[in-house]
């Protein structure tokens, strides 16, 4: 496993969000609800907002000061959801995406959350293996990418 250093991050590191998001949304398009092009649009206010609300975190991984991964945890209506989780190429199958989710499990389970959901593009069969590994199960349920509604997003959860 790689050795990483997994932070929350804050309104004062919209820079290095910014950069890790819209380089995640250029790599994989097909497994996020947003756009490149909408997210590039945001101005500092905009990124800054998004980490400023501690309901909704933002995680980093670093390898040194190099960020080679991010994911998130979005609080809607009392259930806590994992999103934007994405590893740079160059770090994958190394545990980063491992170390990513368990960040988050930490996270809603110091808060008192008794589960935590998902979304897994249907065809990204890497990613389910890993939430599965982790301890996700499917729920039966999907929808539609919000991105590309031809396409399906399949909801995992994971008790805590």
């Amino acid at each position: 496993m790689k050795k990483v250093e997994i932070r929350q991050q804050t309104a004062d590191d919209w820079r290095v969000v910014r950069e890790v998001r819209l380089a995640a949304l250029q790599d994989a398009p097909f497994a996020f609800g947003s756009t490149y092009e909408s997210a590039r649009r945001y101005d500092e206010a905009t990124w800054r907002s998004r980490l400023s609300n501690s309901d909704n975190p933002t995680f980093l991984a670093f390898d040194g000061e190099r960020a080679v991964g991010m994911d998130g945890v979005y609080l809607h209506e009392g259930e806590h959801t994992l999103v934007a989780m994405w590893v740079a190429p160059s770090a994958r199958r190394s545990g980063v995406g491992a170390a990513l989710t368990r960040a988050v499990l930490d996270w809603a389970t110091a808060r008192g959350a008794r589960r935590v959901l998902l979304g897994v593009a249907e065809d990204n069969g890497p990613a389910q293996r890993l939430y599965e590994r982790l301890g996700f199960k499917l729920t039966g349920r999907s929808e539609p990418l919000h991105s590309d509604p031809s396409r399906r997003v399949l909801e995992m959860a994971r008790e805590l």
